[in-house]
């Protein structure tokens, strides 16, 4: 799975090809998925104490299609 370009930068044609990506993964196991989410955080730090801090910059829902895929 590639998710390297979807982290660095998160549009949705990135988003939705690594959503896709988690689909098979799960089908491949034969484990039932209905919709895939990401999210992407970012971190910051305090200048003066240096301590962490979280915040949510992006959540895309990926809806799965209820039909199997084909097989080949």
């Amino acid at each position: 799975m590639q998710g390297g370009r979807a982290a660095m930068l998160p549009r949705d044609a990135e988003l939705s090809r690594l959503a896709r990506q988690v689909v098979e993964r799960e089908r491949r196991h034969q484990r039932p998925v209905e919709m895939v989410r990401i999210e992407t955080w970012r971190v910051g730090y305090a200048r003066d104490t240096l301590a962490a801090t979280t915040s949510r910059t992006r959540e895309f829902v990926y809806r799965v299609d209820p039909t199997p895929a084909p097989r080949p």
